[in-house]
């Protein structure tokens, strides 16, 4: 089984810096609350993995997380740069 890890963060602290050391520690970054289609489309230039919203879709995402422990992982992650 491939272990994967990743961190959610409110998308005004993502940066492409951010988003490149996270890529060079196998970490997927995942962007929350997008409310307005302009953080959407500035998520998508920064290429997170995935967004995290409360506005109805009309479709569903993908199921974006396999296990709990990601959680745990991607908050280790981010405490780096706390």
């Amino acid at each position: 089984m491939i272990e994967m890890s990743h961190c959610s963060c409110n998308f005004g602290y993502l940066s492409k810096s951010f988003i490149h050391a996270a890529s060079q520690l196998d970490y997927e970054v995942y962007s929350w609350t997008i409310k307005r289609q302009a953080q959407f489309i500035h998520m998508q230039r920064l290429q997170v993995h995935g967004v995290i919203s409360d506005e109805i879709q009309k479709s569903s995402p993908p199921n974006l997380f396999a296990a709990y422990n990601l959680f745990e992982k991607g908050q280790q992650f981010l405490k780096l740069f706390i």
